[in-house]
């Protein structure tokens, strides 16, 4: 063999090498793309249960804050302010007698003979003190490794302050409900009363508007925005929970924006 034919040897092998590696990284890109696609369907719905009256509170809804942040991709977080600590001189703003009444549903399938703030529910069978992370991670990841039953599709139209939200479901729907929450984030307000008086409080996935309809293959729900809701930072969530043991079992979420 004379030299130049070694020399073009050398630089077949090289080039054969480094094809060999450039594959070998593709597939291992393929395989990770596709587990996370996979992994798109774990989902954590975490309601958190909350009031600017409760100087307990503001702890629960940073932790709520946090995993919005980190996990947004999986975690479907609604922060319901409740009404029964309004009594103590400051009105929450966004307390609604209904979401006080959800808290009392969830009392009731729990056993509980109270109710209590912070108090966050994950997946609608869990449950414990809202500020407690170890608690609401361990209930998080048990969500995450269950499987989606439900998976929702939503169309929604936005025309001026009302919404038309067109959806679909899959899956057995023998005593399903679906949730429709309009939530906000970055919600600020001085509360110049109460437990927490001259404190600046945020909080993020505030739901502003809360329907619950029998589950359909197919159906419509029109809501009208409040005056005040930002939409470039608010959001539908959509999610299917069983009307008895109140177990959720599928959830999506649908970003709005000002046109």
């Amino acid at each position: 063999m004379d030299q130049n034919q070694k020399v073009i040897d050398i630089r077949y092998s090289t080039i054969l090498l480094v094809v060999l590696i450039a594959l070998t990284v593709s597939f291992g890109l393929v395989d990770k793309n596709e587990d996370e696609t996979t992994d798109e369907n774990d989902f954590a719905v975490v309601e958190l249960f909350t009031s600017q009256g409760c100087s307990s509170c503001p702890a629960a809804d940073r932790l709520l804050s946090e995993f919005i942040a980190k996990k947004d991709d999986k975690v479907f977080g609604l922060s319901f302010h409740v009404s029964y600590w309004n009594y103590l001189g400051w009105k929450d703003p966004y307390s609604k007698e209904e979401f006080t009444e959800r808290q009392w549903q969830y009392a009731r399938t729990f056993n509980n003979s109270n109710i209590y703030t912070p108090q966050m529910v994950v997946n609608g069978t869990k449950e414990f003190v809202g500020s407690n992370r170890a608690a609401a991670e361990k209930a998080m990841e048990q969500a995450f490794a269950s499987s989606n039953k439900h998976n929702i599709s939503l169309n929604i139209v936005q025309e001026n302050n009302k919404l038309d939200i067109s959806y679909t479901l899959d899956g057995s729907l023998s005593e399903q409900l679906v949730n429709f929450a309009v939530v906000e984030k970055d919600r600020e307000d001085l509360v110049s009363r109460g437990e927490n008086r001259n404190r600046t409080l945020h909080h993020d996935n505030v739901v502003r508007l809360f329907k619950t309809l029998p589950a359909d293959k197919a159906g419509i729900v029109t809501m009208s925005l409040p005056g005040d809701l930002n939409l470039d930072k608010s959001a539908v969530i959509a999610y299917v929970q069983h009307k008895r043991t109140m177990a959720i079992t599928g959830a999506t979420r649908s970003r709005l924006a000002n046109k």
